[in-house]
């Protein structure tokens, strides 16, 4: 008898804990229960960045300014799927919607004031673009049952950049330029560029999925992007940063 049932089980159940992806959505273990493979993917995500563009530096400037790279954040809209091929290994498409913003500075103005003091300045150039990607990657559970590790490529393409570039003080404090009303930094440029930036990353990914009920999981996850092209004057962009996506069952 015990060993009938053993069999039984094996037959119907061990196939739907292996496509269950590990989680225990198996309502019952008497009757046939079908577990998806293929979900539905919606999500956030919100990354700091080091921007490397000559070409925004360069552009919407008055100034003679060397400024550094750029630093600043990146969020962005996920929508896609999610298929797993094994229970342990899956496939995602995903296409990202968002906006960057970053921060470039050079070192401003040196000139000595009537009260002795040392009037210094630096000029800040902040951009901000539109983005939309698609990354195409491959997830393998490798921690603690759930925890799991994925590799990418994600392609892309930065629209439209607004350049402003300003100039602030940094000391005296008091110090204050002739606008109305009179103000501490003053904008020296400002327009939008109609070009876009194409780019390429290689992104690696960390997290764990957890079940919410059955055919429902939210997988966070710390995600790093690095650029496919090293060249000097390209336009090139790194990035770390936390993603918060949702995965539901498709019919």
């Amino acid at each position: 008898m015990w060993s009938w049932f053993a069999k039984l089980w094996i037959t119907l159940c061990a196939p739907l804990t292996i496509m269950a992806q590990g989680f225990d959505w198996v309502p019952t273990y008497m009757l046939p229960f079908r577990i998806p493979t293929v979900y539905g993917i919606t999500g956030v995500q919100l990354d700091a960045v080091t921007l490397h563009d000559t070409r925004a530096v360069t552009q919407g400037t008055l100034v003679c300014a060397s400024y550094g790279d750029g630093t600043g954040v990146q969020g962005k809209f996920t929508v896609g799927g999610e298929w797993w091929a094994q229970a342990d290994v899956s496939l995602a498409l995903l296409l990202n919607v968002g906006w960057l913003r970053t921060t470039h500075y050079a070192s401003g103005t040196v000139a000595p004031l009537v009260t002795g003091e040392m009037l210094r300045t630096e000029y800040v150039l902040s951009t901000s673009r539109l983005l939309v990607s698609v990354q195409v990657a491959a997830k393998k559970r490798l921690l603690l049952r759930y925890g799991w590790l994925r590799a990418g490529i994600e392609l892309g393409t930065y629209l439209a950049p607004s350049v402003e570039q300003r100039e602030r003080v940094l000391e005296p404090s008091w110090y204050m330029f002739a606008t109305t009303p009179p103000s501490q930094q003053v904008v020296i440029a400002s327009g939008t560029d109609n070009r876009t930036n194409l780019h390429g990353s290689v992104v690696l990914s960390i997290g764990y999925d957890l079940s919410v009920r059955n055919g429902l999981y939210v997988l966070p996850s710390v995600e790093a992007a690095l650029p496919l092209t090293l060249t000097a004057g390209d336009f090139r962009l790194w990035r770390i940063g936390i993603s918060i996506p949702i995965a539901f069952s498709l019919p």
